[in-house]
């Protein structure tokens, strides 16, 4: 996953791949937002392993930062 991260207010923006609701170990974006108009970068890799199809795979602001998200990306390979 990567995305171009903002924010209205200085703090620190915490993003978290989730496996049906719950926070995947080691897959956390986490950038500090400055005063002024603040654009950083962040990107993360992990292995989901998703055993069936009622599986969910999503991105969350687990910060208390509010943030905004532009160019986001997220990529999902099927491995056999």
């Amino acid at each position: 996953f990567n995305t171009v991260i903002s924010a209205a207010e200085a703090g620190i923006v915490t993003l978290n791949i989730m496996q049906d609701g719950e926070q995947i170990g080691g897959a956390q974006i986490q950038v500090g937002t400055g005063p002024t108009p603040d654009i950083e970068s962040g990107s993360v890799t992990t292995l989901v392993k998703v055993y069936g199809c009622d599986s969910s795979v999503s991105v969350q602001n687990v910060g208390a930062t509010a943030a905004i998200l532009t160019d986001a990306n997220i990529v999902i390979d099927r491995l056999c």
